[in-house]
């Protein structure tokens, strides 16, 4: 397996696939600062890139996987800046790093944001490495019943963050639930919800949700900022963008289990950054919130949800390299590239995938 593993990095560390990774990573960042766009339609922009450039399997790989991780960061600045989340995984990053930024802490906020990227995605790289296969035959296992379980623990996590009103989280629960279910049922195919309309057919996308229900209010807010009674306000400046290590050491629990955490959501197929980092936030709630400042700009409350949101998002390379199951619905685009080569077979391409060495 190490000779494997050598053979790997002397592909991956080439200088063409590591100005690919770069360059991946430059516009990813570029258009998840983008709300809206997010890593699954970066992905689908740069494609056709990977087709003309021709590239081998190797190198649309690791150019489609830094365009993912970089979009997973970028996402956080228009979250930290302007309460409005680049994707449905920022939402967590919202509820501390935004009131963050308004107390004059933004440059703190955004770097401690990459470094609990960095953490989260380099602890899911080591378990990536280590435990594939096995975690590959585990995640075949899960079947409807849990699927169902997951769901039902993603719901009881929300129990953390009612605070002093649940009647509203109770129905913001209920109402992105029946949100969720137009559309055409994908185990059936009957339309559920859809009036007889084409176009919601294929359901209300829920990036489109979000930056409605977020960008909108966020825009209304800053009108009266500007205009209102409070338009003589000053706006915090963005001030030192170098997290301090004080503050490092006070969130590297949070970083180190929300890593772990994150990797383990992310190798389940259908679970995707959103569902990690509402995983890692409650989770880092119930264990760190001893004073309720969660929610009013917790340092630990911003590097949970990243570092478990980018561990999930490299978790979720664990079956589609291993078994050919795409991890999450951006990963889709990565599996048709790598297996759409004539030079040679992909590792998910391979019948017996699961004895074909990680790296």
């Amino acid at each position: 397996m190490f000779d494997f593993l050598i053979q790997g990095f002397d592909v991956a560390l080439s200088p063409m696939n590591l100005g690919l990774a770069f360059l991946g990573a430059l516009l990813g960042t570029l258009f998840g600062a983008l709300p809206g766009i997010g890593p699954i339609n970066g992905i689908a922009i740069l494609m056709p890139l990977a087709y003309t450039l021709g590239l081998p399997a190797e190198s649309a790989l690791i150019l489609l996987a830094g365009v993912y991780t970089g979009a997973e960061y970028g996402g956080r600045m228009s979250s930290i800046l302007l309460n409005v989340p680049g994707d449905a995984g920022a939402v967590m990053t919202t509820l501390d790093g935004h009131p963050l930024a308004k107390k004059g802490l933004a440059g703190p906020a955004l770097g401690l944001s990459a470094v609990s990227s960095f953490v989260g995605a380099t602890i899911a790289i080591i378990g990536l490495t280590l435990f594939a296969p096995l975690l590959a035959e585990v995640a075949v296992m899960f079947g409807p019943a849990e699927f169902f379980a997951l769901m039902v623990f993603a719901f009881a996590s929300m129990s953390v963050m009612m605070g002093n009103d649940p009647i509203k989280t109770g129905i913001g629960a209920v109402l992105g639930v029946l949100i969720a279910m137009v559309g055409v049922d994908s185990g059936t195919g009957v339309m559920r919800y859809t009036f007889g309309m084409a176009e919601l057919y294929d359901g209300i996308d829920f990036v489109v949700m979000i930056i409605g229900l977020f960008a909108i209010s966020e825009i209304l807010l800053m009108l009266e900022h500007v205009h209102g009674k409070n338009a003589n306000q000053e706006i915090p400046p963005l001030g030192r963008v170098m997290v301090s290590a004080k503050e490092l050491l006070y969130c590297k629990w949070a970083m180190l289990r929300s890593g772990v955490i994150g990797f383990i959501v992310g190798v389940l197929p259908g679970t995707g950054a959103s569902v990690a980092g509402a995983v890692t936030y409650t989770t880092e709630k119930r264990l760190s919130d001893k004073h309720n400042t969660f929610g009013t700009g917790d340092m630990r409350g911003l590097a949970a949800p990243e570092a478990g949101n980018n561990a999930s998002a490299a978790g979720s390379f664990v079956p589609m390299l291993t078994l050919g199951i795409p991890g999450s619905g951006t990963l889709r685009f990565c599996l048709a590239r790598s297996c759409s080569t004539t030079s040679r077979p992909a590792p998910c391409c391979l019948p017996n995938a699961l004895k074909w060495p990680v790296a």
